[in-house]
């Protein structure tokens, strides 16, 4: 995230702490959890929660609930605050995607490099990885159960749907491992030099990114 986004996170996190009840707090988590995976910029998301926490400050100085200040439907009031948002351009949503991909394929990447790497070396083939169908298909069973973990957590934050969720989770995890033993089939040689030069370069590009985006 950019610079300004990053302060705004950093004065929002001692402001909740400093400011608000233990209550009123965890109320906040549920709905910063809920903004995530709104259509709005991160540093929006920020000037969101930066408000709202003003208003449950207020009420709580007032004596009021936190009920009595946003409504007793909060994932309501969430969406009526969004909806009074302008909607994130289609550029800014584009170059967010890549950047959380990238994010993520280093993070699986690197998971896996470290399994790779004692395979080569049991089967004396170092510094070479084995790349099999059942690899390819498994790094990206768990990279969709990632984006299922965020984008299922954050829209079902304040309903009883989540127990549906993991379920399915568990169904993608587990044809995940399965292809992984099964799907054998080899498909090249990765070099660890060429190996740690994508990743090099993606964690480039990410970070190049990152400070782009709001």
């Amino acid at each position: 995230m950019s610079k300004r986004t990053k302060e705004l996170l950093r004065e929002n996190n001692a402001w909740e702490k400093e400011n608000l009840s233990a209550e009123n707090q965890h109320l906040m988590t549920n709905i910063v959890t809920y903004i995530r995976s709104a259509a709005i910029s991160e540093y929006e998301q920020e000037l969101v929660r930066r408000d709202v926490m003003a208003m449950l400050a207020a009420g709580e100085r007032e004596g009021r609930s936190a009920e009595e200040v946003i409504g007793d439907d909060a994932q309501a009031f969430c969406d009526e605050v969004i909806a009074a948002l302008p909607p994130r351009p289609a550029g800014e949503r584009a170059l967010d995607a890549l950047r959380t991909g990238l994010l993520a394929f280093v993070v699986l990447a690197l998971c896996w490099s470290v399994f790779s790497a004692v395979d080569a070396i049991a089967e004396q083939h170092w510094p070479y990885f084995s790349l099999t169908v059942g690899d390819v298909i498994s790094q990206a069973l768990i990279f969709v159960t990632a984006f299922i973990i965020f984008r299922g957590i954050s829209h079902h934050t304040f309903d009883d749907k989540l127990g549906k969720l993991f379920v399915l989770i568990f169904g993608v995890l587990a044809a995940s491992i399965l292809a992984s033993i099964f799907l054998t089939q080899f498909l090249c040689n990765v070099h660890i030099l060429v190996f740690a030069a994508v990743l090099v370069i993606c964690f480039i590009l990410y970070k190049l990114i990152d400070a782009r985006v709001d």
